[in-house]
């Protein structure tokens, strides 16, 4: 979910957004019973510095590692490696 929220908000020109799993309740007659609103957590990253990685994820896909998740007339972003920092793990 930490990753998906990271990628919107680059998408989003550093505009970060609350993330919510159920966008609307229907009744079982099927009438809408309660709607999700979008709630935005402000502007986290400026938009250049967005912009700056969005073009970085851009180009992974269209000419670096990953290559293989290009879709013909898509944009596509992507992001490779690992996104985790273990400091201290102890089990």
């Amino acid at each position: 979910m930490q990753n998906a929220v990271i990628a919107a908000t680059i998408a989003n020109g550093g505009v970060a957004m609350n993330p919510y799993l159920i966008d609307h309740i229907l009744s079982p007659e099927g009438t809408t019973t309660s709607t999700t609103q979008p709630t935005s957590l402000g502007q986290v990253i400026s938009s250049s510095t967005a912009d700056e990685i969005k073009q970085a994820m851009l180009e992974v896909v269209e000419s670096g590692t990953g290559t293989g998740a290009r879709i013909s007339g898509v944009e596509v972003a992507g992001k490779t490696g690992t996104a985790e920092t273990v400091l201290d793990c102890r089990l």
